[in-house]
């Protein structure tokens, strides 16, 4: 079985996929809580880095185990006549388009309701000389 096929029929690339979805929405609620709580620029810098560590991880973890009714199993450890990982599958797209909802609600929050206009100048006003 091709590799790119293979991680397909694991979930992989759907986890992947969430994952980076739901840590950019985390970077964003975390830049806006930590500019308003104050926080020095290192805390969001090393939340960041956890984010973006953590990637990989979750990829090994996606590749080597399965979900099944009986809860999380070696890959190889389940039939693949009685794998769910379409279930599944359909599972992380539901997340994926939630997440991506939100984000989407974030970012036009974000853009429109954020701080209000600058308040133009007023118009000059011309006195006549005496």
């Amino acid at each position: 079985m091709p590799f790119f096929a293979e991680l397909k029929r694991r979930n992989v690339v759907r986890v992947g996929i969430a994952y980076m979805v739901a840590g950019w929405l985390l970077a964003q609620v975390g830049e806006f809580a930590a500019g308003h709580f104050g926080a020095p620029g290192w805390v969001l810098k090393i939340f960041v880095l956890f984010l973006v560590l953590g990637l990989p991880l979750v990829l090994v973890f996606a590749w080597a185990f399965e979900l099944t009714p009986e809860g999380l199993k070696l890959e190889k450890h389940v039939d693949r006549e009685k794998s769910i990982t379409m279930q599944t599958g359909r599972k992380l797209d539901f997340i994926i388009i939630v997440v991506m909802g939100i984000a989407l609600m974030y970012m036009v929050a974000d853009k429109f309701v954020g701080e209000p206009a600058a308040p133009t100048a007023a118009e000059p006003t011309i006195v006549p000389p005496p």
